[in-house]
Protein backbone atom coordinates (compact mmCIF):
# COMPACT_ATOMS: atom_id res chain seq x y z
CA UNK A 1 0.00 0.00 0.00
CA UNK A 2 1.46 3.36 -1.00
CA UNK A 3 1.92 6.31 1.29
CA UNK A 4 -0.83 8.23 -0.49
CA UNK A 5 -3.30 5.38 0.06
CA UNK A 6 -2.36 5.20 3.75
CA UNK A 7 -2.86 8.94 4.06
CA UNK A 8 -6.32 8.73 2.44
CA UNK A 9 -7.27 5.77 4.64
CA UNK A 10 -6.16 7.61 7.79
CA UNK A 11 -8.09 10.74 6.75
CA UNK A 12 -11.26 8.71 6.15
CA UNK A 13 -10.93 7.01 9.56
CA UNK A 14 -10.44 10.40 11.23
CA UNK A 15 -13.46 11.75 9.35
CA UNK A 16 -15.54 8.83 10.65
CA UNK A 17 -14.45 9.58 14.22
CA UNK A 18 -15.36 13.25 13.86
CA UNK A 19 -18.75 12.34 12.37
CA UNK A 20 -19.50 10.01 15.30
CA UNK A 21 -18.42 12.74 17.74
CA UNK A 22 -20.79 15.25 16.07
CA UNK A 23 -23.68 12.84 16.55
CA UNK A 24 -22.72 11.93 20.12
CA UNK A 25 -21.95 8.32 19.19
CA UNK A 26 -18.18 8.28 19.68
CA UNK A 27 -17.23 5.82 22.41
CA UNK A 28 -13.85 6.33 24.05
CA UNK A 29 -12.42 5.06 27.28
CA UNK A 30 -12.39 7.62 30.09
CA UNK A 31 -9.03 8.97 31.26
CA UNK A 32 -7.09 7.21 34.01
CA UNK A 33 -8.80 7.77 37.34
CA UNK A 34 -12.32 7.59 35.93
CA UNK A 35 -14.49 4.59 35.01
CA UNK A 36 -17.88 4.03 33.40
CA UNK A 37 -20.65 2.67 35.59
CA UNK A 38 -22.91 0.01 34.03
CA UNK A 39 -25.52 2.71 33.36
CA UNK A 40 -22.98 4.73 31.33
CA UNK A 41 -22.27 7.46 33.90
CA UNK A 42 -18.62 8.32 34.62
CA UNK A 43 -17.43 7.93 38.24
CA UNK A 44 -14.05 8.12 39.98
CA UNK A 45 -12.10 4.87 39.87
CA UNK A 46 -13.03 2.73 42.93
CA UNK A 47 -9.39 1.60 43.29
CA UNK A 48 -7.94 3.56 46.24
CA UNK A 49 -4.39 3.31 44.89
CA UNK A 50 -5.43 4.93 41.59
CA UNK A 51 -7.31 7.69 43.45
CA UNK A 52 -4.26 8.34 45.63
CA UNK A 53 -1.93 8.59 42.60
CA UNK A 54 -4.27 10.99 40.78
CA UNK A 55 -4.71 13.11 43.92
CA UNK A 56 -0.93 13.27 44.39
CA UNK A 57 -0.44 14.56 40.83
CA UNK A 58 -3.01 17.32 41.27
CA UNK A 59 -1.69 18.30 44.72
CA UNK A 60 1.88 18.41 43.38
CA UNK A 61 0.79 20.56 40.44
CA UNK A 62 -1.06 22.90 42.78
CA UNK A 63 2.04 23.18 45.00
CA UNK A 64 4.61 23.62 42.19
CA UNK A 65 2.46 25.40 39.61
CA UNK A 66 4.27 23.62 36.78
CA UNK A 67 3.51 20.46 34.79
CA UNK A 68 7.22 19.87 34.16
CA UNK A 69 8.02 20.08 37.89
CA UNK A 70 5.10 17.76 38.63
CA UNK A 71 6.35 15.14 36.17
CA UNK A 72 9.90 15.51 37.52
CA UNK A 73 8.66 15.04 41.11
CA UNK A 74 6.67 11.91 40.22
CA UNK A 75 9.64 10.47 38.28
CA UNK A 76 12.23 11.33 40.97
CA UNK A 77 10.08 9.75 43.70
CA UNK A 78 9.74 6.57 41.61
CA UNK A 79 5.95 6.75 41.75
CA UNK A 80 4.29 4.44 39.25
CA UNK A 81 1.38 6.17 37.59
CA UNK A 82 -1.62 3.92 36.90
CA UNK A 83 -2.32 2.78 33.34
CA UNK A 84 -5.47 1.38 31.89
CA UNK A 85 -5.07 -1.96 30.12
CA UNK A 86 -7.01 -1.85 26.87
CA UNK A 87 -6.64 -5.53 25.96
CA UNK A 88 -8.40 -7.11 28.93
CA UNK A 89 -6.33 -8.83 31.57
CA UNK A 90 -3.43 -9.68 29.24
CA UNK A 91 -0.48 -7.45 29.96
CA UNK A 92 1.63 -6.16 27.13
CA UNK A 93 5.41 -6.39 27.54
CA UNK A 94 5.53 -2.61 27.97
CA UNK A 95 3.10 -2.68 30.91
CA UNK A 96 4.86 -5.68 32.47
CA UNK A 97 8.21 -3.89 32.12
CA UNK A 98 6.83 -0.76 33.79
CA UNK A 99 5.56 -2.84 36.70
CA UNK A 100 8.85 -4.71 37.03
CA UNK A 101 10.96 -1.57 36.72
CA UNK A 102 12.95 -2.28 33.55
CA UNK A 103 12.84 -1.12 29.94
CA UNK A 104 10.33 -2.23 27.32
CA UNK A 105 13.23 -3.42 25.13
CA UNK A 106 14.30 -5.80 27.88
CA UNK A 107 10.72 -7.05 28.22
CA UNK A 108 10.53 -7.81 24.51
CA UNK A 109 13.94 -9.55 24.62
CA UNK A 110 12.76 -11.71 27.55
CA UNK A 111 9.52 -12.47 25.72
CA UNK A 112 11.51 -13.74 22.73
CA UNK A 113 13.84 -15.90 24.85
CA UNK A 114 12.80 -16.30 28.51
CA UNK A 115 15.86 -18.39 29.48
CA UNK A 116 18.35 -17.01 31.97
CA UNK A 117 21.77 -16.05 30.57
CA UNK A 118 23.32 -18.99 32.46
CA UNK A 119 20.98 -21.38 30.64
CA UNK A 120 21.94 -20.20 27.15
CA UNK A 121 24.67 -21.83 25.09
CA UNK A 122 27.90 -19.96 24.58
CA UNK A 123 28.02 -18.24 21.19
CA UNK A 124 29.63 -20.24 18.42
CA UNK A 125 32.96 -19.16 17.05
CA UNK A 126 33.60 -17.83 13.61
CA UNK A 127 31.03 -19.10 11.11
CA UNK A 128 32.93 -18.45 7.90
CA UNK A 129 36.52 -19.24 7.06
CA UNK A 130 38.98 -16.37 7.60
CA UNK A 131 40.44 -15.59 4.16
CA UNK A 132 43.69 -14.19 5.65
CA UNK A 133 44.33 -16.95 8.20
CA UNK A 134 47.16 -18.59 6.16
CA UNK A 135 49.05 -15.37 5.38
CA UNK A 136 48.34 -13.28 8.49
CA UNK A 137 51.36 -14.23 10.63
CA UNK A 138 53.81 -14.67 7.76
CA UNK A 139 52.99 -11.63 5.58
CA UNK A 140 50.51 -9.16 7.11
CA UNK A 141 52.02 -8.82 10.62
CA UNK A 142 55.59 -8.16 9.33
CA UNK A 143 54.18 -5.65 6.81
CA UNK A 144 52.36 -3.76 9.59
CA UNK A 145 55.45 -3.76 11.82
CA UNK A 146 57.74 -2.47 9.05
CA UNK A 147 55.46 0.45 8.13
CA UNK A 148 54.10 2.09 11.34
CA UNK A 149 52.01 4.57 9.29
CA UNK A 150 50.10 1.75 7.60
CA UNK A 151 46.67 1.09 9.07
CA UNK A 152 44.83 -2.21 8.73
CA UNK A 153 41.32 -1.63 7.36
CA UNK A 154 38.77 -4.39 6.88
CA UNK A 155 36.76 -4.39 3.66
CA UNK A 156 33.99 -6.95 3.46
Amino acid sequence: MSEAELHILKARMRGGQLNKARHGELEMGPPVGLVYRPDGVIDPDPDAEVQCAIRLVFETFERTGSAVKTVRFVRDQGILFPRRLRSGSNETPTVAAAKAGFSAATAYRIEQDPRLPSQKKAPRGRRSRDPLAEVWDSEVVPLLKSAPGLRPVAIF
